[in-house]
C-alpha cells in the first residue's frame, strides 16, 4: 500500500516463457470483479542486442508485463527491473496519469555507448518495449515504459494498453470507485427507486449512485487529470435496479481517459 491507494506493482525476476505466462495469467485473475487488483509487471532485459530487443514484446503481449531494454546496464537484469518498480510505486503515488519519461532511473550504466537514435528507441516503444536515455550528465534517465500488449486475440492489432502509465491510471480510478461503495451508506444500504420519498440517507436510488459518481468525477478524475470531457463523460453515466435481483444496482460510465503528452505536431507556414 502506497499512501492512501493500493497500487499494486511487481518485478519479473525471471523472463523466461513460463514464468512470464504465470504473471500473466494471475493478472488476468487479479483483475477479476471479486478481486479487482490489476498489477503491472517491469521486466528487465540487459544482454540482448537491439534487434532482438526489438522482437522481444511480440513474444510476451501481456496486458501486465511492461519489458525494458538497456544493454548498458552494469546491473542485472532483475536489479534493473526492480530498479524500475520502485521508480513507478512512488511515482503512482504522485501522480498516477502522468507519465514516467525523464525520470532518473537509478541503475549504474555504462555512459560510453551513446543513446540510440530517436527513430530507434520510438520503434521500440511501439513494438512494446521500454527504453533508457543518458542525460548530458551522465544520468540514465527512462526514456519510455510500454506495455507487451500489441495484438489482440483476433489477431489484429491492439487499440489500448499501449504504455504502462495508462494501466497505473486505470488502476487509481478503479481504487476511487472501489473506495466510494465502501462508504457507510453503501455498505448498509437499502435499495429503493428513483421515484422514492424515503428520507433516510442509507436509502440509494439509482439517482444517487449517479449523483455520487458525478462528484468523483468532478471532484477527483478531472482535477487530477485523469478525464477530460467532463459534460461527455457525466452524460454518460447510467445506473438502474438489476431486474433478476433487487438488491444490485448496475451501473456505468464511458470514460475519457486523458492521455500522457507525448508529441506537439507544430505546423510552420510563413508569407512569400
Amino acid at each position: 500500500k502506497l499512501g492512501d491507494r493500493w497500487y499494486t506493482m511487481f518485478t519479473c525476476p525471471f523472463t523466461d516463457a513460463t514464468n512470464l505466462a504465470f504473471y500473466t495469467d494471475s493478472g488476468d485473475l487479479r483483475s477479476d470483479p471479486a478481486t479487482k487488483r490489476p498489477f503491472g509487471a517491469p521486466a528487465g532485459y540487459v544482454k540482448d542486442s537491439y534487434t532482438q530487443a526489438l522482437a522481444l514484446p511480440a513474444t510476451i503481449n501481456s496486458k501486465r508485463i511492461s519489458p525494458f531494454w538497456e544493454a548498458r546496464s552494469w546491473a542485472p537484469s532483475w536489479e534493473m527491473s526492480a530498479a524500475i518498480v520502485g521508480i513507478v510505486a512512488d511515482e503512482m503515488n504522485l501522480s498516477p496519469a502522468r507519465p514516467y519519461k525523464t525520470l532518473q532511473s537509478g541503475i549504474e550504466v555504462d555512459i560510453s555507448v551513446a543513446n540510440k537514435r530517436y527513430s530507434e528507441n520510438d520503434a521500440l516503444f511501439r513494438a512494446g518495449m521500454g527504453f533508457g536515455d543518458i542525460d548530458t550528465a551522465g544520468i540514465h534517465r527512462l526514456g519510455d515504459l510500454a506495455l507487451s500488449y500489441r495484438t489482440n486475440d483476433g489477431g489484429g492489432a491492439a487499440t489500448d494498453w499501449f504504455e504502462l502509465v495508462e494501466l497505473t491510471l486505470r488502476q487509481a480510478k478503479l481504487y476511487s470507485l472501489e473506495q466510494l461503495f465502501l462508504t457507510e451508506k453503501y455498505n448498509r444500504g437499502v435499495v429503493v427507486d428513483d421515484q422514492s420519498t424515503a428520507t433516510a440517507d442509507y436509502a440509494i436510488a439509482p439517482k444517487d449512485v449517479i449523483a455520487d459518481l458525478t462528484k468523483l468525477i468532478a471532484e477527483l478524475w478531472v482535477p487530477s487529470a485523469w478525464t477530460k470531457n467532463e459534460k461527455e463523460v457525466t452524460k454518460s453515466l447510467a445506473a438502474e435496479i438489476n431486474d433478476g435481483n433487487n438488491g444490485r444496482i448496475d451501473s456505468g460510465v464511458t470514460d475519457d481517459e486523458a492521455k500522457a503528452l507525448r508529441i506537439i505536431a507544430h505546423k510552420y507556414a510563413f508569407l512569400f
